[in-house]
């Protein structure tokens, strides 16, 4: 029987130092840790403070745009009053699939795809994105990328993935804290 499943957590705690991976930093295999974060472990990240919104304007035009709630206490299942809109828009794609970044904007503290038109496996961020078409709702936002997808739609960043219900909950996910959440002061 021959089976896939993520990394474990911890996979990293060889490595000598902050940075590295536990045998070869570029083949896209091993998990890697970055000032002592560990990251690619072969399951979705989930942005805890983050709902993507998708949404459609009066142009007739589909768009995703993240939400952020910074505090912990206050994370929903749902956009609520204590998510506020980021800015940054994201049209959905002509079909529903994987689609290379081409460009990322930043605000409120987050990096997200602001245009894929022209992007591909080697020019721009070299990173996908998948999106959906004509639809509206709310979906949670995965990075990273899983063993599903192969290191073919990752380049340096990862993969995101703007297709689950925040409900869904499967093996390819990790459970785990994120590095790409919210990293500001604990407030005892």
């Amino acid at each position: 029987m021959i089976s896939t499943f993520h990394w474990i957590n911890g996979s990293t705690d060889c490595v000598l130092g902050n940075d590295g991976s536990p045998k070869n930093n570029t083949s896209g295999v091993y998990p890697a840790k970055l000032q002592g974060i560990e990251f690619m472990q072969g399951a979705y990240d989930t942005i805890s403070d983050v709902i993507l919104k998708l949404f459609k304007e009066a142009d007739d035009t589909y768009w995703y745009e993240p939400y952020v709630c910074r505090q912990t206490a206050k994370y929903s299942t749902s956009i609520t009053a204590d998510y506020k809109a980021s800015g940054i828009r994201l049209q959905q794609s002509g079909a529903a699939g994987w689609n290379y970044i081409r460009y990322l904007g930043y605000k409120k503290g987050v990096f997200f795809p602001k245009d894929m038109t022209g992007g591909s496996s080697s020019t721009y961020t070299r990173d996908a994105f998948y999106s959906l078409t004509a639809t509206e709702g709310t979906r949670e936002w995965l990075v990273r990328g899983s063993l599903l997808n192969g290191v073919a739609l990752a380049g340096v960043g990862a993969c995101g993935y703007g297709d689950r219900a925040l409900s869904v909950a499967f093996w390819d996910i990790a459970a785990r804290l994120s590095p790409n959440g919210n990293r500001g002061e604990w407030a005892a």
